[in-house]
């Protein structure tokens, strides 16, 4: 059975929230986009490397700019960075000493921050597990007259490079993760 037959199967059952492993194609997200606007809350992830370019992809994959602004309410744009094991961290005063020089308007009170060496309970690696850094982009009236006029100039203005790069320092500084592994995974944006 093809996927969207088998959602639109599901979407008989009436169920409350739809979830949809990942929108690809033009049908998947025209059948995902309805439904939202039919009283389901629906639940996907899409790749676009903001959240804002969630709306050009839907757009380019034919959704109209009326029926994206309507059913849009929340955009999470998400990356994993691994986690400094908490065994082995150790201050890092040369990467603090580059963010308050690059960064001072985040980092200019931070006396501490941290980077790991690796021990035996991480396997060496010192890091052990993975947490998010998240750009949330949530839709008002404006931003929904943005996408109606069509104007990319306007759309730009609501790139989240700033969220993500704020919400990976304040991982950074609460000593979550360190500056070499938010580089690594921010490459272009840092």
């Amino acid at each position: 059975m093809p996927f969207e037959r088998a959602l639109k199967s599901i979407l008989r059952q009436d169920p409350d929230i739809i979830m949809i492993g990942e929108m690809r194609d033009n049908e998947t997200a025209e059948i995902a986009v309805k439904a939202s606007m039919t009283g389901h809350l629906v639940i996907s992830t899409l790749h676009t490397n903001d959240a804002i370019s969630s709306v050009n992809r839907l757009i380019k994959m034919g959704i109209s700019p009326l029926m994206v602004a309507d059913s849009l309410n929340v955009v999470v744009n998400q990356r994993l960075v691994r986690r400094l094991c908490e065994n082995c961290k150790v201050e890092d005063k040369a990467s603090l000493k580059i963010l308050k020089k690059d960064y001072p308007e985040y980092f200019k009170n931070t006396d501490k921050i941290f980077t790991s060496k690796g021990c035996e309970k991480c396997n060496f690696a010192g890091y052990f597990g993975r947490i998010p850094i998240q750009e949330i982009l949530c839709f008002d009236d404006n931003l929904r007259r943005v996408i109606l006029s069509g104007d990319e100039k306007e759309l730009d203005k609501y790139k989240g490079d700033k969220k993500i790069l704020k919400d990976s320092f304040y991982k950074i500084k609460q000593g979550l993760t360190d500056y070499k592994e938010v580089r690594e995974v921010l490459n272009g944006i840092l």
